[in-house]
């Protein structure tokens, strides 16, 4: 068989594909979503919003994947 760096080498350019692409699709909507929050604090949305962020926040990473 082949070696265990092998391995890990011939994957890693697609995990690093995968964590920089999702680093930044979370970037660009968390910080307008998090602008938006801030400038209508306390009405229904940001409420509405909250509730949702924290139930998703709630489930377990292995889920979504």
């Amino acid at each position: 068989g082949d070696s265990v760096v092998n391995l890990v080498l011939s994957r890693l350019p697609v995990s690093v594909s995968l964590g920089l692409w999702s680093t930044a699709l979370i970037y660009l909507i968390c910080i307008p979503l998090g602008v938006y929050k801030a400038r209508h604090y306390q009405t229904r949305f940001d409420d509405m919003s909250t509730t949702v962020l924290i139930a998703l926040s709630a489930i377990p990473g292995f889920l979504f994947a």
